[in-house]
């Protein structure tokens, strides 16, 4: 009798599915309502990625970012036919749900953010985007950007993201400082 370990809470269990990665309902529900990650990242990739130059996110494939990564996005067992499966094949896979990332230009409290809705693979980086060659990094694929002023959303950009609505920006270098100035959101 196999066992596996919460993706949530981390203690053994018998599942009922072979894709099963929580021990309860309980478990699944807290796992998805978790808040955001908080990333670090240089003043010159966040302005890329918020004006829409840069589409992808690198982190180094090492144990601190495996764990948050994990903890934050989870792994599902690979379900792939046996009979296609050889040993490049991985027994676990992200998670394909999006989910929220805050990325923050600086540590303070003050410090300038945007939320992306992003997803997460293991792939070779561009780069043009900060990879090195030859090198693979945890991608995050940013699918959305949310603007925030306070707690109120002003722009959501999907510029080559994903679908457009009638809330939906493109923004660019000149335009960003004119809306976020505006006096509806100071």
């Amino acid at each position: 009798m196999e066992y596996k370990h919460c993706f949530n809470c981390g203690c053994k269990y018998h599942p009922v599915r072979s894709n099963q990665v929580f021990c309860s309902d309980s478990c699944r529900i807290k796992y998805n309502k978790k808040s955001y990650l908080i990333l670090p990242i240089k003043k010159k990739w966040f302005d890329m990625i918020l004006y829409g130059e840069k589409k992808e996110e690198y982190r180094e494939i090492k144990p601190y970012w495996e764990t948050r990564f994990q903890n934050y996005y989870g792994m599902l067992y690979n379900t792939t036919d046996i009979k296609d499966v050889d040993s490049n094949t991985p027994k676990y896979i992200w998670n394909p749900q999006s989910k929220i990332i805050r990325f923050k230009n600086g540590y303070g409290k003050d410090a300038p953010y945007f939320d992306a809705e992003c997803t997460i693979k293991e792939d070779y980086g561009k780069e043009e985007w900060g990879a090195e060659k030859g090198q693979k990094y945890y991608v995050l694929q940013i699918k959305r950007i949310n603007i925030l002023v306070g707690n109120t959303v002003v722009l959501q950009v999907y510029e080559s993201y994903g679908e457009k609505d009638d809330k939906s920006v493109v923004i660019d270098r000149k335009n960003r400082e004119e809306i976020l100035k505006e006096d509806d959101y100071e």
